[in-house]
């Protein structure tokens, strides 16, 4: 005897309902749990047992959809966590090199090194060293947070705002130099890593908002 599949078709529907995330991981999780609940259905059918009621036993024994929704939402956050500590560790040294080589090849417009740019380096570095550090911190306690069914949001934020400061610091430092005459920085040289460097914040913010806003279980 075949299942109604109504309730099981009410509780898929309850738990996408709850699922966070858009694309493929999406579709991937709903495809997975549609064919675990079919299967378990399956498995526990009996002569004995007709179909709606093993429907029932196995709706009853996995628990709340929002409950496990919540869960996958957990594993979730703490993949985009650790595709933006991933991206940060990677990008930055590449970033810093592509900067450094603007720089060196590019006219030096100032006898002496400016108290402006003193400071502005000072703080690239600090703010660098911010998401640096946090990027690492993310990936150090993914084992963690896999377990705890969280990522660490703190260290996202924090390595978000070290992203965010370092790009603010970099435009004033380019402007400012710009500011010296038309040849102090080589546009040509520069092309491409001021094409990076903002994108890396535009995908650093958004997967920070992701993980934010993941509906996780409470703790």
């Amino acid at each position: 005897m075949k299942a109604s599949g109504r309730p099981a078709e009410e509780f898929l529907a309850e738990f996408s309902a709850h699922l966070d995330g858009r694309g493929a991981w999406r579709r991937r999780v709903e495809a997975e749990m549609r064919d675990g609940l079919s299967c378990a259905i399956s498995d526990v059918q009996t002569e004995d047992l007709d179909a709606d009621e093993a429907e029932r036993r196995v709706l009853r024994d996995w628990g709340s959809p929002r409950e496990l929704a919540e869960q996958f939402n957990g594993i979730g956050s703490v993949a985009n966590a650790g595709r933006l500590a991933g991206r940060i560790l990677i990008a930055t040294p590449v970033l810093a090199v592509a900067w450094a080589l603007v720089v060196l090849l590019s006219r030096d417009p100032w006898p002496t090194e400016p108290t402006f740019i003193f400071i502005a380096t000072r703080l690239l570095g600090a703010s660098v060293t911010i998401a640096v550090v946090c990027s690492a911190a993310i990936l150090i306690d993914r084992r963690r947070a896999v377990l705890r069914g969280r990522a660490p949001s703190w260290a996202a934020v924090w390595a978000c705002a070290g992203t965010a400061a370092a790009n603010l610091v970099l435009i004033a430092m380019l402007i400012y130099r710009a500011g010296s005459g038309p040849s102090a920085i080589s546009w040509a040289l520069a092309a491409l890593p001021g094409l990076l460097t903002p994108t890396l914040l535009g995908l650093t913010l958004r997967d920070v908002r992701r993980i934010r806003a993941a509906r996780v279980p409470r703790q």
